[in-house]
């Protein structure tokens, strides 16, 4: 008896996907073998069959992967007490498990018929029919142009929908295009292709939700809660995706009953009245905020707060809210006088306390700006420096200097000739004078500038706000938020490294930055931490330090600079390593380096001829999501390139010396590398200097 034996993964001839190449038939008939026998499927790792590389193949994948293992986890255990042969050709078989399960395939080209109560299926070449107490799922072709296929899988934990055309009706729910429900502790999850339509009826569909709280979130594409999604009514939901995949997490019982405080509006108004046309400065910033609950519970202990820049800048208000009735909501307002915030400042407001929100951090920020006005500041000094040409915004400009004793070091900001401020960061380091850090604004001409560095003195009562960090940068390195993107520093290196969507969700378009060798690991850079430290946090810069002891006794150091939108990394190993920056992508896109030349960055290819062995000085990935790029700031030997495997590219500009300077600038999506090529511009200039 089948289920008595240990299914065996061994022999190569049993894949379904060794011959797809050649008799793609074959692989459609394994798939049905699987549904006849209750077996798994079984394919290569290694593409000598599909590969997962290419969209298609993978998609085919997992398609068996669905169309027969949700079967064996219902089956796995039964035995199989019959197996019959149906027509006289025997190309129609049908297997009976000791459950109840019975599983009828057409492996001829004749259609046959198959009675499922008062409904009947036809089942062409490869179809089934699968009916038991606990699953029921069928494969069938549909008669269109495209020879399309209908399939349905239902069993206790999931749903699997495949209808290119008309709708399904079953018990509990209406549905067409692609839909898919897995059960999971806190209710379910569910995707929609784009187009497709989901009505279900909780009760009727699963009766452990009958006259259960329910309520729904939508997610993004890694999962994370985006915000709330359609109001369940009455124990029913209707969904509809629109020319994009939709996903949600449907929530059912204490997982639904539960808060969800959010900040639903935040204004920020210059208010220059009575007597304020003329002024430079505003009267007051007013500012008006919402707090509404939209869970289904209420929310206690929470405190609402209003801060100027970030999380340790000004409080401007903070309130307790003792409760908050489900649909409940409450109005905020406070103001600050219009001389006391100066340049491009931000209002965050947010709202803290324990399972208070369901749909991610409860905060908003509305970013303003007013003028900075030199006389406010009592202390003033000139400031040269060059600005380079290309495009430089965003470039850090770094001096050494002495800052004046009675000056607040954490009150600073350079002011240009053209009005425009940016805030600055003084580090004192171990010896005098220490350095001035700030970022070039957009629209700063390029040649030598004058600017001046305004201050006030330590300790001074009134005056304008210091600008505080906008950036979320923990001591340990975990979770890191900066303008443009995040990142976690783990064990010393650079992951998941994010760009942040216009939709307030996250596109993970890194893995990881590693030094990568035979000696090391090719791949990860596993190894002692023993030294890190958050070495400075302001308003323009965190900077952090580690050393690290790799495999096979390397030392590796680093220090991180994290700006708004790039970092750069300084590194240095002994003995000396060549390539201490490859950057491990996890996402499709165009590669383009700076000497010509670009290849489609897809995980197929391996080398494609795009490295080599000269001195490169920069490349750019981009997609319509997302840009990045790498500039080399000490001279780089050898571009290394590999394309195959888990991650999308692997790229790096290789280290002939002891110590490396590599930035890495990231944003929203483009089609072409100029944003690269004028940003190297900026910086090819300053090394000249």
């Amino acid at each position: 008896v089948f289920h008595d034996c240990v299914v065996d993964y061994w022999y190569w001839g049993a894949t379904n996907d060794y011959l797809h190449k050649f008799a793609p038939e074959i692989t459609d008939r394994k798939t049905a073998m699987n549904v006849l026998y209750g077996t798994p499927p079984m394919m290569w790792v290694n593409s000598h069959g599909l590969r997962w590389s290419e969209p298609e193949e993978r998609q085919l994948m997992i398609q068996i992967y669905q169309q027969t293992c949700k079967l064996h986890e219902v089956i796995a255990d039964q035995e199989m007490v019959s197996h019959e042969f149906l027509t006289p050709d025997r190309k129609v078989q049908r297997s009976t498990f000791s459950d109840g399960t019975v599983c009828t395939v057409n492996f001829g080209d004749p259609a046959y018929k198959v009675a499922a109560g008062e409904r009947e299926f036809c089942l062409g070449a490869n179809d089934f029919y699968v009916k038991g107490p606990k699953v029921e799922q069928w494969r069938r072709r549909t008669g269109g142009a495209d020879d399309e296929r209908d399939v349905y899988i239902r069993t206790e934990q999931c749903l699997l929908v495949q209808k290119p055309a008309g709708t399904v009706r079953q018990p509990g729910l209406v549905a067409s295009g692609n839909v898919s429900l897995q059960r999971d502790e806190a209710g379910a999850r569910i995707s929609l292709g784009n187009g497709a339509i989901l009505d279900l009826d909780l009760a009727a569909y699963c009766s452990d939700w009958r006259g259960k709280a329910a309520a729904l979130l939508a997610l993004d594409e890694r999962g994370n809660v985006r915000c709330r999604g359609p109001v369940v009514r009455d124990g029913k939901l209707s969904l509809k995706a629109g020319d994009q995949d939709a996903r949600y997490a449907l929530l059912v019982g204490d997982a639904a009953n539960a808060p969800d405080l959010v900040v639903s509006r935040l204004d920020v108004k210059l208010d220059r009245r009575p007597d304020g046309g003329d002024r430079a400065s505003p009267v007051a910033i007013l500012i008006d905020a919402e707090v509404k609950n939209l869970g289904l519970a209420t929310a206690q202990e929470a405190v609402f707060t209003i801060q100027l820049d970030g999380r340790s800048g000004t409080v401007l208000l903070e309130k307790r809210i003792p409760a908050l009735a489900a649909g409940g909501e409450l109005s905020f307002h406070t103001s600050l006088p219009g001389d006391r915030a100066d340049g491009q400042r931000r209002i965050i407001s947010s709202i803290s306390g324990t399972e208070l929100t369901q749909t991610g951090p409860a905060r908003k920020t509305v970013p303003f700006r007013t003028p900075t006005v030199a006389s406010a500041f009592p202390i003033r000094q000139v400031l040269g420096f060059h600005v380079p040409g290309g495009d430089a915004e965003g470039l850090a400009i770094e001096m050494p200097y002495q800052l004046p004793a009675e000056a607040d070091p954490a009150n600073l900001r350079v002011l240009f000739a053209s009005g425009i401020s940016t805030p600055a960061q003084f580090e004192s380091g171990k010896e005098a004078p220490g350095n001035l850090v700030f970022v070039l604004p957009a629209g700063v001409p390029a040649g030598h500038a004058q600017a001046e560095l305004l201050a006030v003195p330590e300790g001074a009562e009134g005056g304008v706000y210091p600008p505080a960090s906008p950036f979320i940068a923990p001591e340990d390195g975990s979770r890191m938020v900066f303008g443009a993107y995040s990142l976690t520093l783990h064990q010393g290196t650079l992951t998941d490294i994010a760009v942040h969507q216009p939709d307030g969700s996250e596109l993970t378009v890194v893995s990881s930055i590693i030094e990568s060798s035979q000696e090391t690991g090719w791949s990860s850079e596993p190894g002692e931490l023993t030294d890190f430290a958050l070495e400075e946090i302001g308003p323009v810069r965190a900077v952090f330090r580690i050393s690290k002891t790799l495999e096979g006794g390397y030392k590796l150091t680093r220090r991180f600079r994290f700006y708004e939108d790039r970092f750069e990394v300084i590194s240095a190993c002994q003995p000396h390593r060549s390539l201490l920056t490859r950057t491990m992508y996890a996402v499709d896109g165009i590669v383009v380096k700076g000497s010509g030349g670009q290849a489609v960055m897809d995980g197929v290819g391996e080398n494609e001829d795009f490295g080599f062995k000269g001195q490169p000085q920069w490349f750019a990935a981009f997609g319509p999501k997302y840009r990045s790029a790498c500039f080399a700031l000490t001279q780089a030997e050898g571009f290394t390139y590999w394309d195959s495997g888990t991650h999308r590219g692997q790229i790096g500009l290789g280290c002939p010396g002891t110590t490396e300077r590599r930035v890495f600038l990231w944003g929203p999506g483009t089609d072409n590398a100029d944003f690269a090529k004028e940003a190297w511009k900026a910086y090819a200039e300053t090394l000249k200097k």
